[in-house]
């Protein structure tokens, strides 16, 4: 069994995709959005390959009501990232689709990104701190 634990800031403005790179494509994963707000929600990740007749990648808490939703539309559904992609430009907080490494540090120009999971800016909160714990099992 792999753990990684990851922290983020998803990007000012508004909230941009974020790649996380843990070194390998997890199959649980608890993501915390917005630590530092008022109302964090979290963002509970299966792999569906791992979990096949689990129905929904993943389930949504939201703090303020503290609903636990499983969520199936597009662009909100948290997913494995295969990474290899090199970084043409270097990367800040503020990038849009940025990829950041374990500590939340932006990428630099010609990196080779590590396999991890993609964070979609609509579960997000802009300028929000993010945690991210993550597990991969073989069994």
């Amino acid at each position: 069994m792999e753990i990684a634990i990851a922290e983020f800031v998803s990007k000012t403005s508004s909230a941009g995709d974020v790649y996380v790179e843990l070194g390998f494509k997890p199959s649980h994963a608890i993501i915390t959005i917005g630590v530092d707000q008022t109302n964090s929600n979290t963002v509970e990740y299966f792999d569906p390959l791992r979990f096949p007749g689990f129905g929904a990648q993943y389930l949504l808490d939201t703090g303020s009501t503290g609903v636990r939703t499983r969520v199936t539309t597009a662009g909100q559904i948290v997913e494995p990232y295969e990474g290899g992609d090199i970084i043409a430009t270097a990367e800040t907080t503020d990038t849009a689709g940025k990829h950041v490494s374990r500590a939340g540090v932006a990428a630099a120009a010609g990196h080779q990104t590590a396999a991890g999971i993609l964070i979609p800016a609509e579960v997000q909160v802009a300028g929000a701190k993010n945690i991210l714990i993550a597990t991969r099992s073989d069994k």
